[in-house]
């Protein structure tokens, strides 16, 4: 009877250590997407110039080949929009800060600030940690002219 003990003991440590590594494999994949796609981001907005109709095509063709799992929890983008600049669309959150410092002859200058979201699907993470900062990935662009800031990247 105590072999029998022992070896249900060793299935359900290996079925938690199989359970575990798993996890933080998924986790580890979703997360090295939002950070694939946070970077797209940036260069693209970088490269567009503030022109956010091309630049928000360019984002979405990116966002559907990676095969990136957006966010459809609206709590985690309302937590991050604590204000109307941020331009929340299709599992990220794009904001342009006005630079005061760097403007001359009249052109506006500023950076954007990217926020993108890893999703995690394990119902024990999402009830006891849900709004943890340790699930978005942030960047912000070099400073850039633009020509209209009343652009948003997301329509």
């Amino acid at each position: 009877m105590r072999d029998a003990m022992g070896g249900i003991f060793n299935i359900a440590f290996l079925a938690v250590f199989i359970t575990v590594i798993s996890g933080y494999l998924a986790f580890s994949v979703s997360y090295n997407k939002a950070f694939k796609v946070k970077n797209k981001i940036i260069s693209v907005l970088e490269q567009y110039q503030h022109n956010s109709r091309d630049a928000q095509e360019k984002i979405n063709d990116y966002i559907d080949k990676i095969g990136y799992n957006t966010t459809t929890d609206t709590s985690k983008v309302e937590k991050v929009r604590n204000d109307d600049a941020w331009s929340c669309c299709k599992g990220y959150c794009v904001k342009w800060n006005y630079d005061e410092t760097g403007s001359e002859a009249g052109i506006p200058k500023g950076y954007y600030s990217v926020i993108t979201f890893v999703k995690v699907d394990i119902p024990i993470f999402n009830k006891f940690l849900p709004y943890l900062s340790f699930f978005q990935t942030t960047g912000d662009t070099m400073t850039i002219n633009a020509t209209n800031t009343n652009d948003k990247v997301c329509y």
